[in-house]
């Protein structure tokens, strides 16, 4: 699914929109959503959500626990880690 960001304003509407345009001048991939459509793909939503942009391509990664699978995966390797340096 990617990312969805949401616009409960039309300020925020139309911040969305513009950089959406940006980013498709980059060749991202970038949908605007009215509220039916980004209903349809996360229903617990806000109902004044009016729209919002879907970048199919992003994926989030939550760092902390990146970086803790990281430091357990390389200590199952016998890697020695120093912290607070």
């Amino acid at each position: 699914i990617g990312t969805l960001e949401v616009a409960a304003t039309e300020d925020e509407r139309t911040r969305l929109e513009r950089s959406s345009l940006e980013l498709g001048g980059e060749g991202v991939e970038a949908h605007w959503l009215d509220a039916a459509g980004l209903a349809d793909r996360e229903p617990n939503l806000a109902p004044h959500v009016i729209g919002g942009r879907q970048i199919p391509i992003h994926a989030v990664v939550h760092v902390p626990n990146l970086t803790v699978a990281l430091a357990e995966g390389l200590a199952r390797r016998g890697v020695e880690m120093t912290t607070g340096c």
